[in-house]
């Protein structure tokens, strides 16, 4: 026997053992019950994981139930009339749909929000220009104040001059009135002293000097007359550019708020004009998805409707409408598709480790019969040749175990299915139930495939 004779034995068929009576006993749905848990799952939403199909590989099993012709033709008559009566839905359906798209594009013109977006930017400058009135009339208030501290100072330092410029003079007139009198008094009495002679003569000597004195006050004085008088007329100046200003500033300020208010206003009332129109636009977009969840709904049944219709009349049979239909409004999700690559890649990683397991005891059994053949029949022992002999049980045994395992993948797979609300699937062991299933899964895969084509 060559190496390929090895590797490419099968792996035999057994009947139905006990364990598999057995669990079937445990685990009885009916149909309907079925369908109605599946519905309640895909309603709620809580989508679980599992794929295969368990049972016994019997070849020969019970035929399915066969209907007369007349049955199916008039089965096929409904169905040409429901898909009928659905593409006439459709149709309309695509015709509402185009109408609210025209909607949505006139809804989501960019025009409004534009001239919504140059209303506020108006709005922004007149309030910068606002600040800019009340800072340059805070500005004009200080300078006012400034010029008006400035002609105080000058007014009190004039105030302070004139006071000394009026005790000089008085001080002069009482020097003249005390000359005046001393002369007077020396004509009459000629026998006062020297001294008398001496102080009055210093007091008119000193007369020259107060008189120059006089005179540089009074120069200071008129200058600081003049700065005061252009003091008085630069602060009356800046007072009334002050008042002019704050007038212009008062208008312009109540104007822009009043620009303000109105441009908030309809700001205000565009905002919820364009409000309104997104909240109309939500419930057109809304309408256009479910629509689109309509079609893509009559799309998958049809599809599936088609692929139904290329299998053997026998399991054309075990999927009715209900069934179908039912498919269809599962895989709208389109988690049902991740589901079952997603079982379909842990079987094929789990077949490939139970066959490297088979290849390998194959290995073993080769190197233990080549051991046996190099060796004399006197040199060896009776162990040897009853392992040797043993090989055929022992794979036997070994292909039992791949075929349990293989089972309770299926087994996994049904109820993953089954708890991800997906019809048709749930634990049997029936062959033709399980080869229904397969079929469904043939189709959920090939669905999955086009939809990734189609996003791509």
């Amino acid at each position: 026997m060559n190496d390929e004779s090895i590797y490419m034995t099968p792996i035999p068929t057994f009947s139905q053992s006990s364990r598999e009576t057995e669990f079937q006993s445990q685990v009885e749905y009916s149909s309907d019950r079925n369908e109605d848990n599946n519905r309640n799952h895909l309603e709620s939403g809580s989508f679980y994981l599992q794929l295969t199909f368990n049972g016994n590989r019997r070849l020969n099993g019970p035929s399915s139930i066969q209907l007369s012709s007349q049955s199916l033709e008039n089965e096929a008559r409904r169905y040409e009339e429901q898909l009928t009566s659905s593409q006439d839905t459709l149709s309309r359906l695509e015709a509402e749909v185009a109408q609210l798209e025209r909607a949505n594009k006139e809804l989501s013109s960019e025009s409004e929000i534009g001239d919504l977006m140059a209303l506020e930017q108006v709005i922004h400058r007149l309030e910068e220009e606002l600040a800019q009135c009340r800072t340059s009339a805070i500005s004009s208030s200080e300078e006012l104040v400034l010029k008006t501290a400035g002609a105080k100072a000058i007014r009190t330092k004039r105030f302070e001059t004139e006071h000394a410029l009026r005790e000089l003079q008085l001080s002069i007139c009482r020097r003249k009135l005390e000359y005046a009198t001393a002369q007077a008094l020396s004509e009459e009495d000629d026998v006062m002293g020297d001294s008398t002679d001496e102080e009055s003569f210093i007091s008119v000597l000193n007369l020259p000097e107060e008189e120059e004195r006089i005179t540089m006050l009074q120069n200071e004085l008129d200058e600081l007359t003049e700065l005061n008088n252009h003091a008085l007329s630069e602060a009356k100046e800046a007072e009334l550019r002050d008042a002019n200003r704050q007038n212009e500033l008062a208008r312009a300020q109540v104007d822009m708020e009043q620009r303000i208010s109105m441009s908030r206003s309809e700001c205000e009332a565009r905002r919820q004009n364009l409000e309104e129109k997104r909240q109309q636009l939500e419930i057109n977009r809304s309408y256009l998805n479910a629509e689109e969840l309509q079609r893509k709904l009559y799309f998958l049944l049809e599809q599936l409707q088609e692929m139904a219709r290329k299998l053997p009349l026998q399991y054309q049979q075990r999927m009715p409408y209900e069934l179908l239909s039912g498919l269809a409004n599962c895989l709208l999700n389109e988690t049902i598709f991740r589901i079952v690559e997603g079982l379909t890649e842990i079987q094929q990683v789990t077949e490939k480790q139970l066959l490297q397991q088979r290849l390998k005891l194959l290995h073993r059994h080769r190197a233990e019969k080549e051991a046996v053949t190099k060796k004399t029949p006197e040199s060896t022992t009776e162990a040897e040749k009853n392992q040797v002999a043993n090989h055929s049980v022992e794979l036997k045994q070994a292909d039992m175990n791949l075929i349990l395992q293989l089972d309770q993948v299926v087994a996994d797979q049904q109820g993953t299915l089954e708890k991800a609300g997906v019809p048709g699937f749930y634990l049997t062991s029936n062959p033709q139930e399980i080869q229904v299933q397969m079929y469904l899964l043939e189709f959920i895969l090939k669905l999955g495939k086009e939809s990734e084509n189609n996003i791509s």
